[in-house]
């Protein structure tokens, strides 16, 4: 994705030169400026492409608002694609262990459909210095695959963190897709080993722009999907706290109340995208606010 934006930025730059009387020289330097303008015309797509699939919901955005998600999702959305870019290359986070004497308090990142684990270093540092451990941050594959795929992998994962956590209950923070995947692992036998599940802009009830994302989790994650009305019909769903902490202008799950669970105690935030849940001072304080209760 960055390589193809590059390019476009790079064609962008040069057609200016060639339409300008600027030198070619400085087509070096357009580079970036139209870099960044795609990052935010990107945002600005989504968030149009969102309220025309909104089919009636209330999706109205002040221009003001509007224009402050885009400045700041852009730039948040460009941190992630670098930092998601490089994560193959590096083991990015790198898991934190429990020392012998210190009680332990498990945590389990899961991040979103087209992701990897690279998006939680903002949360993954505040976790370590607020002295959780041991903490994992796990890479779901391959991607667009089936979620309770990812499901099945994620149990693995809990049992494994339990274990390596003396039996302590495992908490949970998943962002996006993420959050279903928790949830549907839950469902098929890892509720016993979660004592906390945190969700960051997840769409628990679907995204009109599910039908974007490729594969069986893109038709998952669809308003209209079986899959996820099954999730929904589930009673006692809930063996764990349940945190749902969602902006009401995020960019990419439509509408916007989808994130909002009910039975979980949910946080509405504003003037924040669907990446930007994941830097945000304000989303991060609530989820540490979440595991410190959970912890005690």
């Amino acid at each position: 994705m960055l390589a193809g934006e590059l390019v476009v930025a790079a064609v962008v730059a040069w057609v200016s030169t060639l339409a300008t009387p600027w030198p070619l020289a400085f087509t070096i330097v357009l580079v970036p400026v139209a870099f960044l303008v795609l990052q935010v015309l990107l945002v600005a797509g989504t968030l149009v492409f969102g309220r025309l699939s909104a089919h009636g919901a209330s999706m109205r955005l002040h221009a003001v608002q509007a224009l402050r998600v885009c400045l700041t999702e852009a730039p948040t959305f460009t941190l992630a694609k670098l930092a998601m870019s490089v994560e193959p290359w590096q083991s990015c986070p790198k898991p934190v262990r429990v020392k012998n004497s210190a009680p332990a308090r498990p945590v389990l990142l899961v991040h979103g459909v087209l992701c990897n684990r690279a998006v939680w270093r903002p949360l993954y540092r505040r976790l370590r210095s607020a002295g959780f451990a041991p903490i994992r941050a796990i890479n779901l594959e391959p991607l667009c695959a089936d979620i309770d795929a990812y499901a099945d992998q994620m149990v693995r994962e809990v049992s494994a963190l339990r274990s390596e956590a003396r039996g302590v209950l495992v908490a949970v923070v998943a962002h996006s897709m993420g959050g279903l995947v928790a949830r549907a692992a839950m469902r098929r036998g890892a509720s016993a080993s979660i004592s906390h599940l945190i969700t960051l802009g997840t769409p628990h009830h679907g995204s009109a722009l599910g039908r974007c994302v490729p594969g069986p989790a893109g038709r998952q994650l669809q308003r209209s999907s079986t899959w996820l009305q099954a999730l929904n019909a589930q009673e006692n769903r809930f063996s764990a706290l349940v945190t749902s902490i969602y902006s009401e202008d995020d960019n990419l799950v439509v509408p916007a109340r989808s994130a909002a669970l009910e039975g979980a105690e949910c946080h509405a935030l504003h003037g924040i995208g669907h990446f930007g849940l994941l830097r945000s001072p304000q989303a991060l304080e609530h989820v540490l606010a979440a595991l410190l209760h959970a912890a005690a």
